[in-house]
């Protein structure tokens, strides 16, 4: 499957080039490894790709296809579990810093999936960039409805360092269960488009009368590329946080 998500990735990457009669804007590509610092979860690892393009459609309307891909490997289980998103989303530009959009997604994770849709927002300061997100998602199998919304931003130093930070929640409405994740991290751009990170984060569990928390550390790393430098938003979480 990961050999099939990376072919997905070249030709995502290819196809940046062949866009520019579209205005292509802009493309990501990234990897991140991940382990939980808990005892109870130390044998899980999981192994990360991402890819995006964004391309304009108009002056001030642009599209963007988001895919990334997440292998959990855990020891004493003969096979991987996996989980999957896709996100298409359409953006406006208020202006040169503000823009708004609108996303549908499809989430995957080992034979559970959900659609979600939403809106979204981001704020470039230069120096600074924050985004967030607010949708609903349909969990088939279950029937259930859910809500998400999440929050991101980096701040970037002069000497090509920076900080980044993130959450994201999910809230199943019927089964009175929320599920939220948080990270904290540092980054460090070579000036080229590519970039690496270490992030610390935490899963936390509440269903009313239980609550528990879940941390764990995670390295990556992107290559942004095009015009503007990159994507504007990412795929927003899906309902695999539930699974930790």
């Amino acid at each position: 499957m990961t050999k099939n998500f990376l072919l997905a990735t070249t030709c995502l990457v290819v196809g940046a080039t062949s866009a520019s009669a579209l205005e292509f804007t802009g493309a990501t590509i990234g990897a991140e490894y991940m382990a939980y610092t808990s005892s109870d979860l130390d044998d899980v690892t999981s192994l990360g790709f991402s890819s995006e393009l964004e391309f304009s459609l108009a002056p001030s309307f642009s599209m963007a296809l988001n895919m990334s891909r997440e292998s959990l490997d855990v020891d004493g289980v003969p096979f991987d579990l996996t989980s999957s998103d896709i996100s298409l989303h359409g953006i406006y530009s208020v202006n040169d810093a503000v823009k708004v959009g609108a996303f549908v997604a499809q989430n995957g994770f080992f034979y559970y999936d959900s659609d979600s849709y939403g809106i979204e927002a981001a704020y470039d300061g230069g120096s600074y960039n924050v985004a967030g997100y607010i949708g609903a998602a349909d969990f088939a199998i279950a029937d259930e409805t859910m809500t998400l919304f999440g929050l991101n931003g980096d701040y970037a130093f002069a000497n090509g360092f920076g900080v980044q930070a993130a959450v994201d929640v999910i809230d199943f409405q019927d089964f009175d269960v929320t599920v939220a994740t948080s990270t904290i991290g540092a980054t460090y751009d070579f000036g080229n488009g590519v970039s690496i990170s270490a992030d610390l984060g935490r899963i936390d569990y509440d269903d009313g009368g239980f609550s528990d928390e879940e941390t764990f550390v995670s390295v990556g790393t992107t290559f942004a590329f095009g015009p503007e430098g990159g994507t504007t938003f990412r795929t927003p979480k899906g309902y695999d946080l539930f699974f930790f």
